[in-house]
């Protein structure tokens, strides 16, 4: 009987993947589905990305790349929550109007990224460790 080991890094990368893929999921398939991203999808990537936001003053040396543009980024999805609310004095107008509708959709898709990014390397810290297939030897 064959004992073959995968090392813990591939592990990770499997569950990180597996993980990301049932998050993306429901985002991608209702867009190309339905061409929408329902509230509750765009609620959790405005709830993740300020909960970074504020973990990002605390421990900074966590976040990838120059923090102002780090936070810039994770404070997108709380800013257009707050015009939305402000202009249109409801998310469900502001996803339908013409301007702040496309306006969070494009804030969405680009903190969602980084944001799943900065979960999972956080999470299982090894991915950063897997740069290439694994060897069979």
């Amino acid at each position: 009987m064959s004992t073959h080991r995968v090392p813990q890094a591939q592990r990770a990368f499997l569950v990180a993947s597996i993980a990301m893929g049932l998050v993306v999921w429901s985002v991608a398939f209702n867009l190309g589905a339905f061409g929408v991203v329902f509230f509750k999808d765009v609620f959790a990537v405005i709830v993740t990305a300020t909960v970074a936001l504020l973990v990002s003053f605390v421990v900074p040396e966590v976040f990838v790349g120059p923090r102002w543009a780090v936070r810039l980024l994770l404070a997108a999805p709380a800013a257009w929550l707050i015009a939305a609310v402000t202009i249109d004095h409801s998310v469900t107008e502001a996803a339908a109007d013409p301007v702040l509708g496309p306006i969070g959709l494009c804030v969405a898709l680009a903190a969602t990224p980084y944001t799943l990014w900065l979960m999972i390397t956080a999470l299982v810290p090894e991915l950063e460790q897997v740069r290439g297939p694994a060897s069979d030897g």
